[in-house]
């Protein structure tokens, strides 16, 4: 006890140390777990609705299938390009902040 009475600034100083080295293994740990539709998440990701909601919409845009068919299309291939060209314009200094 003697000892714990003279260092009381040494004692607190590595139990507030020793506690965050155990908060970080508790928030910051967590292995790698694969789900069956190709998202690696790490920790428990059931426990945040957002991540749920980002799981769901995931997998319903993953079912999307776009209809390519329109460009067999004689109209789509009679299209023409009206862009023109870009002209390269002259470039300034390389640094524009550096002293004349």
């Amino acid at each position: 006890m003697k000892f714990i009475t003279e260092n009381k600034t040494t004692v607190i100083a590595i139990s507030i140390i020793l506690l965050g080295i155990v908060a970080y293994f508790i928030f910051f740990s967590g292995g790698s777990t694969q789900q069956d539709n190709g998202l690696v998440t790490f920790g428990n990701p059931t426990t945040s609705a957002a991540n749920r909601e980002f799981v769901s919409l995931f997998t319903t845009l993953r079912q999307i299938n776009f209809d390519t068919s329109i460009f067999d299309n004689p109209n789509f291939k009679n299209l023409k390009d009206f862009s023109r060209e870009v002209t390269e314009l002259p470039t300034g200094r390389d640094n524009p902040f550096a002293p004349l």
